[in-house]
């Protein structure tokens, strides 16, 4: 009826439907499904990366969260949750690893956090755009890089030094913020969420949630391998 929010109500609980202005183009997932990925294009999503990185850091305090905030979470869902006494003791060493990094604004802001590949979006005319800004918060820039070289391994461990490269077009990488330390966190994240979601007691699951529930199960224990080993 041409309203650009509703809060709904449903069995699960409340929720607040927003409507936005349709982004230019399609997600970088389905345009790499339809035409293939070059080089030049793993290049121009690192420098869109870095782009958008260099404007965050133009932006006055905003109330999102910050790196304690994360890792408190993280460490909250972990004890409260995830029941794994072995990937709380590597969090704890990671966070020992990671806390006395130098902060500056060059190397921590804010990150989206979530820019996979279905959440970026392209046209050849337009260029990038990106959605989904929920997981945005206050942390290091190189969190943001490990994440999208995730899903350009995904596509082709080749082109990870591609995309370095057109990052590094737009703007510097501190070399002391580890990848690796960064990318097991991001993994213990998403492990602790998993956790916490199928904890979640639903008296009357329909078939669509004992189906998810399998596959997150899934998913948890493939963290487990790959932290873990």
């Amino acid at each position: 009826n041409g309203d650009t929010s509703r809060i709904i109500n449903t069995e699960y609980g409340e929720y607040i439907v927003t409507a936005f202005y349709k982004v230019e183009g399609i997600s970088l997932e389905d345009y790499i499904d339809e035409n293939g990925c070059s080089k030049n294009l793993i290049k121009e999503y690192g420098r869109m990366l870095a782009k958008f990185h260099n404007a965050t850091k133009k932006l006055n305090k905003i109330n999102r969260k910050d790196i304690n905030d994360y890792l408190n979470e993280i460490e909250y869902n972990l004890i409260n949750y995830a029941n794994n006494e072995k990937i709380l003791a590597l969090f704890d060493k990671l966070k020992i690893e990671l806390l006395p990094c130098n902060i500056n604004k060059e190397n921590y802001g804010i990150i989206h956090y979530d820019m996979e590949l279905d959440n970026v979006f392209y046209s050849e005319e337009k260029g990038f755009s990106v959605i989904d800004f929920d997981d945005a918060h206050y942390n290091f820039y190189n969190m943001d890089i490990v994440r999208c070289l995730g899903e350009v391994e995904n596509i082709n461990p080749k082109y990870k030094d591609v995309f370095i490269e057109g990052y590094k077009e737009e703007k510097e990488i501190d070399e002391n913020i580890s990848f690796d330390v960064l990318k097991k966190i991001s993994y213990i994240q998403h492990y602790g969420e998993i956790c916490r979601t199928i904890t979640d007691d639903v008296k009357i699951r329909p078939t669509w949630m004992e189906q998810m529930i399998i596959r997150l199960r899934s998913m948890a224990r493939k963290y487990e391998e790959k932290l873990l080993g």
